[in-house]
């Protein structure tokens, strides 16, 4: 019960913060037990090209790392953004995929949400997040109606910091032009 504590207290600091915390959990083998979701994810390899900060884990920290804001919420919503991968997990043509992650992950997140007792707000923040980062990488290509749905949503603020974080924290991978012009156009949607 006293790592439930820990966990959640620390989760209210900064997203760097957050990730070290994390990170001290797997270093004393303790993230195995407590959130083997999460520490599996180390096992599950990317594809340089697209990630060239990691393996799953190592995405996860250095998504959270990108969290400046102390914030509970939008932590616990980066940590679990990509708790569906092992799930989906393929080789093909040379690369490592993981096709439908985001919506394979939504029961385990809701199952982590539970264990860890958090509030229906935080589990319904985590849950549409995982659910929906992929969308906001495509929402350039994406029809109107559906970008208005997604940005009218009264979590879309928790998923901008989450797919911000999700996106800048790819090292050179990330394209600065491509996230100003998503931003763009959300912003002209709120208009």
């Amino acid at each position: 019960m006293e790592i439930i504590q820990q966990f959640l207290e620390v989760s209210k600091l900064t997203g760097l913060q957050f990730a070290d915390f994390i990170k001290d959990l797997k270093n004393s083998n303790i993230l195995e037990i407590f959130l083997p979701e999460i520490a599996i994810l180390e096992t599950f390899k990317h594809s340089e090209i697209h990630h060239p900060e990691g393996n799953c884990f190592q995405h996860t920290i250095a998504a959270l790392q990108q969290n400046k804001v102390p914030n509970q919420i939008v932590n616990i919503a980066i940590l679990l953004h990509d708790v569906g991968k092992p799930g989906t997990y393929k080789f093909q043509n040379n690369k490592h995929t993981y096709y439908g992650h985001e919506t394979f992950g939504i029961p385990i997140v809701e199952n982590i949400c539970k264990r860890l007792q958090l509030s229906i707000e935080i589990t319904n923040v985590a849950k549409f997040c995982c659910e929906n980062h992929m969308k906001f990488h495509l929402i350039n290509k994406m029809k109107l109606a559906k970008v208005k749905n997604l940005v009218n949503n009264k979590y879309f603020n928790y998923l901008k910091l989450v797919a911000e974080a999700d996106s800048k924290c790819r090292l050179h991978a990330f394209n600065s032009n491509d996230w100003n012009n998503i931003i763009l156009k959300i912003e002209r949607l709120k208009d």
